[in-house]
């Protein structure tokens, strides 16, 4: 495959432009650990199906094997090892026997939770097999299209269904987002789907809810797949006189945005960011959350948005701001606002000389303190004692949750669990809304100080530092870092951005909103 202007739809495409390594047969996408993922030219639908491979021992006096890494999808230039490896897992995919009756099974496999196997013919053949381990558990859970409408309540604006071996794979982004095309035609889609359908549904559902916005991403139509159990129960016992055929729903397509996200955007070797960008994008993310918080769910309360970080805003070509990723299954511990995050235990412990005593430590060599983060500590590693309890116990109380479990992955990328977080079903309409307004505040900073993650701020109560941003906002930003309950209402955040966005790129602005201009106290 050439060259192909793929947007930074998550955040891990910096290259626009990828050339997959590929053979005259297979293409490869990125691996994870023994898992590659890959497509054969004949069978180009997107089903996310792995292809596992026996360990390869390192070349030369290295010790080891070829698999050693955290792979990942590609999204640039790949080292020369990995190229390495590539070529020879290409060598390999080339010399598996693909008689017509093994691609045909490659068509019938399940979706997502399948793995191709390849294996060598003998102990010392140069030949390859493949055994196919199928497994259905993602299939048996998907619905089909008549019985969504039936739970949603709501009619679907855009009641289209493609069958999904029309699409065409044109790049994987990452295990459940490809870059698609429809067969024979022009032009470019994002299909995502999710190996868990529950939060596929969730997704899709919240996104049918919400009205046309211009700042929000749009379902296109939903993707079906015809599967054993639609086989064998042809029609849908969900519709309506069971006219409808029971084709379950594997995923959905949005418009391709091919302005890159936010944190891409917002990198050193990012585009050029003016101050009309800056104005635009905030108020366009003001009017999107908006929205989003006066939008009726099914259970009667508001809307919420609950993983707002850079890499779930895109661009559109005219670089309008564009909120994508409806999901509720977790967030970017640097985005969620202090009152949901709850911290592990290891963060406190008992003092066994006074046993009355419950004192917070201080990070572990190597570490960054989960008090503190993502702002520095005060105190060396290790350092603990009633001066570190006192110190840390107000930021400590601010940030305490009883809702959610830190889960720590790696220092750069701290996500809570990908269990559906508690807060966003239980807090009352006011905390959900302040807990928006929080991570709103996080996302404005990263746009007016041009920087990739809140955790680059070093102020540990952060601040703008951008001479040219009028003081109203300045205010308005430093105010949403507030304790809950301090920080301003959306309602009071729009005009503010409305009027800096009008004055900024020339617009009139309206005589009772006022002025934002530098000169103002």
């Amino acid at each position: 495959m050439g060259p192909i202007d793929t947007p930074d739809i998550i955040g891990v495409r910096h290259d626009p432009y990828v050339v997959y390594p590929q053979s005259w047969d297979w293409t490869i996408y990125g691996r994870d650990g023994h898992d590659i993922y890959a497509l054969h030219r004949l069978v180009p639908v997107p089903s996310f199906i792995k292809f596992r491979f026996p360990s390869l021992p390192a070349r030369g006096s290295q010790k080891g094997y070829r698999f050693n890494g955290p792979g990942g999808f590609i999204a640039s230039e790949t080292s020369p090892e990995e190229r390495l490896l590539y070529d020879e897992i290409l060598n390999i995919l080339d010399q598996v026997d693909m008689s017509p009756k093994t691609l045909l099974q490659f068509r019938d496999l399940p979706w997502v939770s399948s793995i191709v196997e390849v294996m060598p013919t003998g102990p010392e053949s140069m030949k390859y097999k493949i055994n196919f381990l199928r497994s259905h558990s993602f299939e048996n859970s998907l619905i089909s299209y008549s019985s969504l409408c039936n739970s949603w309540g709501v009619p679907d604006p855009s009641p289209l269904i493609a069958p999904s071996e029309k699409l065409r794979c044109l790049a994987y982004l990452n295990e459940s987002v490809a870059i698609v095309s429809f067969e024979n035609e022009t032009g470019c889609y994002i299909f995502k789907t999710n190996a868990n359908p529950q939060l596929l549904y969730q997704e899709i559902e919240a996104i049918v809810r919400l009205d046309s916005h211009p700042n929000i991403i749009r379902k296109r139509m939903l993707v079906s797949k015809n599967t054993m159990i639609s086989s064998m129960h042809k029609f849908d016992t969900a519709s309506e006189y069971f006219e409808r055929e029971n084709m379950p729903i594997v995923g959905f397509l949005v418009e391709y945005c091919p302005g890159g996200t936010l944190m891409s955007t917002l990198t050193p070797a990012g585009r050029e960011v003016t101050l009309g960008d800056k104005a635009k994008w905030c108020a366009g993310l003001v009017s999107a959350m908006n929205h989003i918080r006066h939008t009726k769910q099914k259970d009667g309360r508001w809307g919420f948005y609950a993983d707002l970080k850079p890499d779930n805003i895109v661009f559109s070509k005219s670089r309008d701001l564009i909120l994508i990723d409806f999901e509720t299954s977790g967030s970017w511990a640097q985005y969620t606002p202090p009152e949901i995050i709850s911290w592990r235990p290891g963060a406190i412990y008992t003092d066994s000389t006074q046993p009355k005593l419950v004192f917070i430590r201080g990070p572990s060599p190597g570490e960054a303190c989960m008090i503190c983060s993502p702002h520095p500590c005060p105190f060396p590693a290790g350092c603990r004692g009633l001066n570190v309890f006192e110190t840390h116990m107000d930021i400590f109380e601010y940030k305490r949750s009883i809702a959610n479990i830190l889960a720590r992955k790696n220092s750069n990328s701290v996500t809570l669990s990908r269990k559906p977080i508690l807060f966003w079903g239980s807090a009352s309409d006011k905390e959900r809304e302040q807990a928006m307004v929080y991570m709103m505040g996080c996302i404005f900073w990263c746009i007016i100080e041009k920087k990739k993650c809140i955790s680059e701020c070093q102020d540990r109560r952060v601040t703008i530092n951008s001479t040219d941003i009028p003081p109203q906002v300045k205010k308005t930003v430093e105010s949403c870092f507030l304790p809950s309950g301090q920080r301003p209402r959306l309602d009071d955040l729009e005009p503010v951005f409305r009027v800096w966005e009008a004055e900024v790129l020339g617009g009139e602005t309206v005589a009772s909103e006022g002025s934002l201009s530098l000169e103002e106290g």
